[in-house]
């Protein structure tokens, strides 16, 4: 969907992954991915530091970050505290350049983790997700493939 969404706006695509390929599974899925998407995006495998790569792009791309949920546990492996580099995300968002679109999981939709990590990546994750989606224009949640509104208004064309 959010894909459909990037190549829907015009612009040129940039796919910022955060995501990084430990292993063989890993790796494949990441060739997978890129062959779907095609020559005409642009692939950074970006971890922890994407703020840097989207001040660098101008208003004729989009960005798609893919996905803020592996961020946050990339931020939490590096023991970086992700309020703070949420916060500088925003910053960096609200003066972007360019249209970005940011793909999110849903944690906190299912049973409560058992253990102490878990529970503190559920925490980041939702509060990360509570605070973009405040200051994000269009917000969907995609169910079974379908989107569900949740604040602003579906594109005709997707």
């Amino acid at each position: 969907m959010a894909e459909r969404l990037a190549e829907g706006t015009g612009l040129r695509p940039v796919y910022i992954a955060t995501s990084h390929a430990a292993d063989d599974e890993m790796r494949e899925k990441i060739r997978l991915h890129q062959e779907r998407r095609g020559q005409r995006w642009t692939t950074y495998e970006i971890p922890i530091q994407i703020e840097e790569n989207i001040a660098r792009h101008t208003g004729s791309d989009v960005i798609l970050i893919d996905c803020i949920t592996m961020w946050v546990m990339n931020l939490m492996a590096q023991k970086l505290d992700p309020a703070t580099c949420v916060g500088n995300l925003l910053q960096t968002l609200k003066s972007a350049d360019c249209s970005v679109i940011l793909v999110s999981g849903e944690t906190g939709m299912g049973i409560i983790p058992d253990n102490r990590l878990s529970r503190q990546f559920n925490h980041c994750l939702s509060a990360a997700n509570q605070a973009i989606a405040a200051q994000a224009e269009l917000v969907i949640l995609t169910v079974a493939g379908l989107p569900v509104m949740l604040k602003g208004n579906l594109p005709e064309w997707l």
